[in-house]
């Protein structure tokens, strides 16, 4: 018998396959295959922490397949963990759009990155938009009151927290960001004696033991910090919140030591942990120990390039060895990188202040007394600069009168205190064309209308 000929093997090969395959369903089935190929080495990258090479292989997915968004949402979150905020949430915008915008959970991501990117107002926006479609969860609209307060929106945070109070006016969690409202609009006394009564009633509330602990701190009160941040146990003892205001706590009593050690202790258990690798870093400096602390902020940037606290902490360093205008770069690449950073903002307003920016002081001082993270010698700073400039009056009154009270012998707020008083109400009728932040009074849990 002859044998078939190259022709003939391939025609029963043909028929005896279900059907040949034509040079489309080829090319689909290889593009498909090279989608998944960068899509799982994009994942191992991420996990390995490699996060260029993540972005470049999901970029790739994306260009084989520019109608799919979900290479895009990986793109974003690569760009995300790089510490590259801008760019992780262009990719999440170009996302959403595929999707028609209609996934609430990706405009949710999408206002994260906007306050990661500075843009507070346009994340206000999309969380609103969410909350008029019942899309928000509980913590969801509470955090959103809280940034509308930051934001100088005291109205609308009132607005936005009724949400909550109309359905539940006993909720614990929407009182304590009652207080966080009342402490950004300046009402320090009704919110602290609120917030005491909150713990009173439920110890364990670790959100209000946070309030108060950053409160504390901000009045000098470091000790009285530890305490409340001491009742918080369990995972949360290590949240990041947590272990930065027991680090500040810590720094204000100069126990460098105590704080040496229980960070080191952390950072065995999470030897990856660029929060904890900078906060260690930063109390290296305070013990005089700078090349320690640049090879653990070496370690931190190595995890998240463009992290906010290892660059500040890389300023610190720089300062300390009077480079002043890197160490002002740092500072500010931290504030790109986190514009709520207190540390870099508490730096920055000061060397604003011997450059005669008095802009740019106000602007980093409301930003920080916004966050509820000035200390009494910033906000009499910002009393200062309102009176010196007759902006905002009304509010550098409170200011100086609240610092007055926790440190009433101290003849520089008292100074400060009676240019206040020698301008009477001149400033309160000077500013009554000027947007008000002073909002509504809490009284027992309820609050009234100036």
């Amino acid at each position: 018998m002859r044998p078939l000929g190259p022709a003939c093997s391939l025609l029963l090969l043909c028929l005896a396959a279900p059907a040949c395959k034509d040079a489309d369903t080829v090319a689909a089935e290889q593009k498909q295959e090279a989608l998944q190929r960068h899509i799982a080495e994009g994942r191992t990258a991420l996990n390995r922490d490699q996060y260029d090479l993540a972005a470049e292989e999901f970029r790739a997915a994306a260009e084989i397949s520019p109608q799919d968004p979900m290479p895009l949402m990986l793109l974003s979150s690569a760009y995300q963990k790089s510490g590259n905020f801008p760019a992780g949430l262009l990719a999440l915008k170009q996302a959403s759009a595929l999707m028609k915008f209609k996934d609430p959970q990706v405009r949710k991501q999408m206002a994260e990155l906007e306050q990661e990117s500075g843009n507070g107002k346009d994340a206000m926006r999309t969380l609103a938009a969410l909350l008029e479609e019942g899309a928000l969860t509980h913590d969801e609209v509470l955090d959103l009151a809280r940034l509308q307060a930051r934001e100088g929106d005291g109205e609308g945070a009132y607005k936005t927290l009724d949400y909550v109070t109309s359905r539940s006016p006993e909720d614990l969690a929407a009182k304590v960001t009652e207080v966080e409202i009342q402490l950004v609009a300046g009402d320090e006394a009704l919110a602290s004696k609120l917030l005491d009564q909150i713990i009173e009633k439920q110890p364990d509330l670790e959100a209000a033991r946070v309030v108060r602990a950053r409160h504390r701190l901000g009045n000098g009160q470091p000790e009285e910090a530890l305490k409340d941040l001491e009742t918080i146990k369990g995972l949360h003892s290590t949240d990041r919140d947590v272990l930065e205001l027991k680090a500040r706590a810590w720094s204000q009593l100069k126990k460098y030591e105590e704080a040496d050690q229980a960070l080191s202790a952390l950072i065995k258990d999470k030897p990856r942990d660029a929060d904890l690798l900078s906060l260690l870093a930063e109390v290296k400096l305070e013990r005089s120990e700078p090349s320690e602390a640049e090879q653990l902020v070496d370690r931190a940037l190595a995890l998240r390039p463009n992290f906010s606290r290892a660059l500040y902490v890389r300023g610190l360093a720089q300062e300390a060895m009077n480079d002043g205008d890197r160490a002002k770069d740092n500072y500010l690449e931290a504030l790109r990188s986190d514009p709520h950073f207190a540390p870099a903002l508490s730096k920055l307003w000061q060397i604003y202040q011997r450059e005669d920016d008095t802009a740019e002081a106000i602007s980093a001082l409301e930003r920080l007394l916004f966050a509820h993270d000035a200390s009494l010698d910033e906000k009499a700073a910002l009393a200062k600069y309102y009176i010196d400039t007759g902006a905002n009056l009304p509010r550098g009154r409170k200011l100086i009168d609240e610092v007055m009270r926790h440190d009433p012998h101290n003849t520089r707020y008292r100074i400060i205190q009676v240019r206040y008083e020698k301008s009477g109400d001149a400033g309160a009728r000077s500013s009554k064309g000027a947007k008000a932040s002073n909002g509504p009074v809490i009284v027992r849990g309820q609050r009234r209308r100036h």
